[in-house]
């Protein structure tokens, strides 16, 4: 018995065990630099209130806190940005708004609160109410996800294979997970384009040929 490629598929699942954490941690305490206090929907720096309006759903059972931002003033973070890639991300947030979870126009310095937008001027006085900004949006985009607006995905791509004794079996490509669900089909088509590559990589390594595996890719299946 000649080995057979049976089927090839594209897998799309839910990512059950996804990392979150550039979005913040749910926290019963502050701790590190800035957070997110979602009783009173600030974002805060020790005692100092950075931001006045998070937008957050916030109940009693609930964690009270939203800590360990990527975007928490460190300026060092900014150094390989010139002044007009600071300036454009500044106007972006005060003009444009086409950033992250608001896809609509408005000034999102003023939507969030964002203390001294208004008045900066220097580089650093920018990069400091970006940053403010970004954890505002951090905080919205986890808050969405634990309300279930969206959910992070997985894609592999799959062949059923049997062999010249008869045993058929799974072959995969790598899988790449952590995607969010909202990126958009574009994207979600040039991911599965890279993984069904993959998949005829490893089809190749089994022992497969060129003509063969062109024929199994004539019917990709889809699967969620």
């Amino acid at each position: 018995m000649k080995a057979k490629i049976l089927s090839v598929t594209l897998k799309r699942e839910v990512d059950d065990s996804p990392d979150t954490s550039y979005l913040g941690e749910y926290k019963n305490r502050p701790d590190g630099n800035w957070y997110a206090d979602r009783e009173a929907g600030t974002l805060c720096d020790g005692d100092d209130v950075l931001a006045d309006s998070l937008h957050v759903n916030y109940s009693r059972n609930e964690y009270r806190y939203i800590c360990g931002f990527q975007h928490d003033g460190n300026q060092a973070q900014w150094a390989h940005v010139d002044d007009k890639g600071v300036n454009n991300a500044y106007l972006n947030l005060r003009y444009t708004g086409n950033h992250g979870e608001v896809k609509h126009t408005r000034n999102l310095f003023k939507w969030f609160g964002v203390r001294g937008w208004e008045t900066a001027q220097t580089r650093r006085e920018k990069i400091r109410c970006i940053d403010m900004a970004y954890c505002c949006l951090a905080v919205l985009r986890l808050e969405r996800l634990n309300q279930g607006d969206w959910c992070y995905l997985g894609i592999t791509a799959l062949a059923d294979v049997r062999s010249e004794s008869g045993i058929i079996q799974t072959i995969h490509s790598g899988g790449l997970w952590g995607i969010e669900s909202d990126s958009g089909e574009d994207y979600f088509a040039e991911v599965e384009e890279e993984e069904l590559d993959g998949l005829r990589r490893e089809l190749g390594s089994f022992g497969f040929g060129k003509r063969a595996i062109d024929y199994a890719f004539k019917r990709v299946e889809r699967k969620d």
